[in-house]
């Protein structure tokens, strides 16, 4: 009886997924209210339908050796560079990759193929690109890293094309 002209806020907030699955509709159910006035006790009001906005974009995320400031660069001697590869969102079913070098003469990639699943999506899958030494005086030559189409059966993963990665190998002759 003291407070009944006064507002009551009740927040509803949203809870964070790892999935692409739109906005979620549900509902806030506000049971009978109780009350020793007749008048008030047994009321029924409305529930409120709210929408959580999906904020979870399917994607494919590059992440380059954060000790180099721009293109990867290896040496002809066996110098090695690194880059990792992680998905946004988790997959409902496996997502798989195959790697390879543009340019084996010059450096040679591993693993040669990624997969993520449901469990590990969101943990970033180191690939070393290594340097190859051809004996040639060929100067510093900049090739790719083709990450191909993933293939899943998983709809928003399938046929996604990852951009590849351009690496320098540093001439040693």
């Amino acid at each position: 009886s003291a407070n009944w002209n006064n507002a009551q806020t009740v927040t509803v907030t949203g809870v964070d997924d790892a999935l692409e699955d739109g906005g979620q509709t549900y509902k806030i159910i506000i049971s009978s209210s109780t009350s020793s006035d007749a008048g008030y006790n047994g009321i029924n009001p409305s529930d409120q339908t709210v929408i959580n906005q999906d904020n979870d974009l399917p994607g494919i995320v590059i992440i380059p050796d954060p000790s180099k400031s721009s293109l990867s660069s290896i040496t002809e001697i066996g110098g090695q560079d690194t880059f990792t590869v992680v998905l946004r969102t988790q997959p409902t079913d496996d997502v798989n990759f195959t790697l390879q070098s543009k340019d084996t003469s010059e450096g040679v990639v591993s693993p040669t193929s990624l997969t993520f699943t449901n469990a590990n999506w969101d943990a970033p899958q180191t690939v070393t690109v290594t340097g190859v030494d051809d004996a040639i005086i060929d100067g510093d030559q900049v090739f790719k890293i083709d990450l191909s189409r993933a293939s899943s059966n998983d709809p928003d993963y399938d046929r996604m094309n990852p951009l590849d990665v351009k690496v320098q190998c540093i001439d040693d002759e």
